[in-house]
């Protein structure tokens, strides 16, 4: 009997977080520096002026050499900050570490005095970032992204969609090599990254 799309999805997310949970902590340090190395090599990442971020969980392939070149060239850095209550995420910009505080999901999000700076992007058709550096549990060789479930990308960057205009941005999903399958199930609504960025290097699709 085959899985359901939904059913592949629990499989996929069940056997990825075993995979980053077994890697080695010096090994997974190691290619989560090659990543970004990647990103900071990247001429588009080099000409950006503004850039969506996130700050890493523990599993996660970790943005702190990112986050730190982009405040150090006093890029418009924007990270993201949850909204239970909807479902939907704010882009907040940050300038610092000093900007953010533990959130809902126990990862660092911009504190809340800072929201008033930046309304959910869907209500800002002038929010044009260069680069969104998109987390996912998997990606795709076709740039489809599995994400943790709460559909909080997946909304934020349908909406970014329908705003962005001409100025499309480039969107990188950013993973370990382990992490990129030959498929994932897709909807219409689904929106696939642009490139996809591990320690094997960035390749664009």
């Amino acid at each position: 009997m085959s899985l359901s799309p939904d059913d592949t999805k629990k499989e996929v997310r069940a056997r990825m977080r075993v995979l980053r949970r077994e890697q080695d902590p010096l090994l997974a340090r190691e290619r989560a520096r090659a990543a970004q190395q990647a990103l900071l090599d990247w001429d588009v990442w080099q000409q950006a002026e503004r850039v969506a971020l996130y700050v890493a969980l523990p599993e996660e392939v970790h943005t702190g050499y990112l986050l730190a070149d982009a405040w150090q060239r006093r890029l418009r850095v924007y990270l993201p900050r949850v909204r239970l209550e909807r479902g939907l995420m704010d882009l907040v910009p940050c300038t610092r570490v000093g900007d953010m505080a533990a959130g809902p999901y126990k990862m660092l999000e911009p504190h809340a005095g800072l929201l008033g700076m930046a309304p959910c992007v869907m209500a800002h058709p002038d929010f044009c970032p260069d680069v969104v550096i998109v987390p996912g549990v998997a990606f795709d060789r076709s740039g489809n992204r599995l994400g943790f479930g709460g559909g909080y990308y997946d909304r934020f960057l349908a909406a970014l969609a329908a705003v962005s205009g001409q100025h499309r941005p480039r969107l990188v999903g950013l993973c370990y090599a382990f992490q990129v399958v030959d498929a994932l199930p897709a909807r219409d609504w689904d929106k696939p990254v642009d490139c996809l960025c591990t320690e094997e290097g960035l390749s664009c699709l």
